[in-house]
């Protein structure tokens, strides 16, 4: 929401900073991954995850939850941003995912369960979308987006084309992540939570604790 209310305050036309459609381009969809997600996560921390990793994209990706799919539909990330330039359309570019209840009020996101049968742990299978008239996912962009999701959510990626590289790519992502983490003071050592950082308050909330109380 800041990205784009700081956008309208700019001069530059919307055919400069908005993707252009491609009449050529049709739907796709392209099963690339298996993601293992630990344990369950709240919503909050979810998005909180996401904040932290769309600041260390810096406009390259910028992903969110895509809140208006069904509850029942295993929700998923719309890419608002690629390239420093919007992508047109609602949820024309998606990230889908394999949860067992997707809703903002949902207690927890925990994925799917497999048959009894299966011989695997329950993972996500990470599905690339993209809407007619949409640039489909380039290779480089579902990687990065892929690492950065298991660096900053803490899964793991165990199935999936090019594993070895989106294994590197996360582990590079993890350490700017907790570099940056450790720059910022932390909210625990503060005296004041009006001095607190947004950055060090969603890490806080990534980690699936509250902050501590100030002394």
């Amino acid at each position: 929401m800041f990205l784009r209310c700081a956008r309208s305050l700019n001069t530059t036309s919307p055919e400069e900073v908005a993707e252009p459609r491609n009449p050529l381009c049709r739907a796709t969809s392209f099963g690339r991954f298996r993601l293992r997600q630990p344990r369950p996560t709240t919503p909050m921390a979810f998005e909180a995850a996401l904040s932290i990793l769309n600041a260390y994209f810096d406009g390259a990706l910028h992903l969110a939850p895509a809140w208006s799919l069904s509850k029942d539909s295993g929700g998923g990330l719309e890419c608002l941003v690629r390239n420093k330039r919007d992508v047109p359309g609602k949820t024309s570019l998606r990230i889908m995912l394999n949860f067992t209840l997707w809703a903002p009020s949902a207690p927890m996101l925990m994925v799917r369960p497999l048959p009894l049968a299966a011989t695997r742990l329950p993972s996500h299978s990470v599905t690339f979308e993209s809407d007619d008239e949409i640039t489909p996912w380039s290779e480089h962009d579902m990687i990065l987006a892929t690492a950065g999701l298991c660096a900053a959510l803490n899964w793991e990626a165990v199935g999936g084309i090019k594993l070895h590289n989106v294994k590197t790519q996360a582990a590079v992502i993890a350490a700017a992540l907790k570099t940056r983490q450790e720059r910022q003071p932390s909210i625990s050592t503060r005296f004041s939570p009006s001095l607190a950082t947004p950055l060090a308050t969603l890490w806080e909330l990534c980690q699936d604790r509250p902050p501590e109380a100030p002394k």
